[in-house]
């Protein structure tokens, strides 16, 4: 017995020694990362201002170049030296690496002061020294070409500036709005709260219990994935996108099953009336009730539109509130998820990235499928994988099971999941690439 005592407790004093080294070398590795941090955040924050410059005069040519670049540097891990470090990464091309040395010389770019540009300090490329131009952009509907139109046109480069210039020429207004842009400002306030994670999942989970979404489920063997940044773990988002599979595409294009989850979800009460709401008279309808739906687009595969949420707060004080947020849902076939989730759960800068890769191997990579670029025929990515995941032989014992029939079969969220992971890792092999996990796609 003591002996065991003993062995307990030095390993015990074991762990606790690994502890302390593991602290240490946290401590270096942290002071190492800081100075690589400091270094590369430098390049990042002035490559982003000139991006946002270009983003204030509606370059998009130079705007894509800025972002892919930021992007690459963002997932760099070592210290930038010299722009040579990083020539080797798509993207990355001649200009930037010439851009890259004249920042480590001089701490800054010759446009940053001809423009008289005040450098970012986030390192997110979201800030802007046209700190007007961006809150303009976040209005939903409002493009880059409009923002240019009301700043070159009518010198509107805030919202306030809009807000008084529509109050102010309420029977002469130039400025035509579409409903979609009239939509963003209505509801500004709430669009341009992010989104915590919480939240997210909460909005999510109560629709998944909805009695009404179930029978929908059940009848047509919908899987639901809650996508965007959400799977990366980002701590907020600007909006909630959900994925959708079916097993067969007559759902998508003859039952309409998409408008079918819209409507049911317009009639959920817990939505609708939800508990410890506080409402806002500046958000109702007619009623007096917020309308739990405002729908802004809505086709056989994709709806865009505004749903009611429910903010977490912290404290006993404050009541929690309904808000409107801004909701993407997109409708596949089991097929096509794994396509659809690459896309999906992957940021903006990482799909061109990937897609020009791929381009320039002969494929053409979307959220539908991969297909070689010269006959647009699919790539047959799947034929073992539906063997392990499809369970085929629980209805034949035919080897050569039909595509078709194995994705008719219903599946479990975890079994598409599997299935998409290992076409995800041979787009990933096919482009040559490492594989990246949710977080590195951000």
């Amino acid at each position: 017995m003591l002996k065991k005592t003993k062995k307990i407790y030095s390993a015990q004093v074991l762990d606790k020694q690994k502890t302390n080294t593991k602290q240490i070398k946290s401590k270096q590795t942290k002071t190492k990362q800081t100075q690589i941090t400091s270094k590369n955040n430098l390049i990042i924050n002035v490559l982003s201002t000139v991006k946002n410059y270009y983003n204030s005069i509606q370059n998009s040519i130079r705007i894509n170049v800025y972002a892919r670049a930021i992007y690459q540097l963002k997932h760099w891990p070592y210290k930038i030296t010299s722009g040579d470090d990083v020539k080797h990464l798509i993207g990355i091309g001649k200009g930037i690496v010439d851009k890259i040395d004249t920042i480590l010389k001089t701490g800054t770019l010759p446009i940053i002061k001809e423009k008289k540009l005040s450098i970012i300090n986030n390192g997110d490329g979201n800030g802007s020294d046209g700190k007007h131009l961006n809150n303009l952009t976040n209005i939903l509907g409002f493009g880059e070409k409009f923002i240019a139109k009301l700043k070159n046109d009518f010198a509107i480069n805030t919202i306030a500036d809009l807000e008084n210039y529509i109050q102010s020429h309420k029977n002469n207004s130039q400025i035509s709005l579409n409903r979609q842009q009239y939509i963003g400002i209505k509801w500004y306030t709430d669009l341009a709260q992010p989104i915590p994670r919480n939240e997210a999942l909460a909005f999510y989970n109560k629709l998944l219990i909805a009695p009404s979404l179930i029978t929908l489920i059940n009848k047509y063997k919908l899987i639901f994935k809650l996508a965007g940044s959400f799977p990366s773990g980002k701590k907020s988002s600007k909006d909630i996108d959900i994925l959708i599979a079916t097993p067969k595409n007559s759902y998508i294009t003859k039952e309409h099953v998409l408008r079918k989850i819209v409507k049911s979800i317009e009639n959920i009460g817990n939505i609708r009336n939800m508990q410890q709401c506080q409402n806002n008279t500046d958000n109702t309808d007619n009623t007096g009730n917020k309308a739990p739906v405002i729908e802004l687009s809505c086709g056989n595969t994709k709806f865009l539109g505004l749903m009611l949420s429910q903010t977490h707060t912290h404290t006993h004080t404050q009541t929690n509130k309904c808000i409107y947020r801004h909701v993407d849902m997109r409708l596949v076939t089991y097929e096509s998820y794994p396509f659809a989730r690459l896309y999906f759960c992957s940021g903006k800068q990482f799909n061109i990235i990937l897609r020009s890769i791929l381009k320039k191997k002969g494929y053409k990579l979307n959220e539908w499928g991969l297909f070689y670029e010269d006959s647009s025929s699919t790539v047959d990515l799947d034929l073992q994988d539906r063997k392990d995941i499809f369970r085929e032989n629980k209805k034949t014992n035919n080897n050569s099971l039909s595509l078709s029939l194995s994705l008719s079969l219903s599946l479990t969220y975890e079994e598409l999941e599997q299935y998409a992971d290992r076409i995800e890792k041979k787009i990933f092999s096919l482009a040559e690439m490492d594989y990246k996990t949710y977080a590195e796609r951000y």
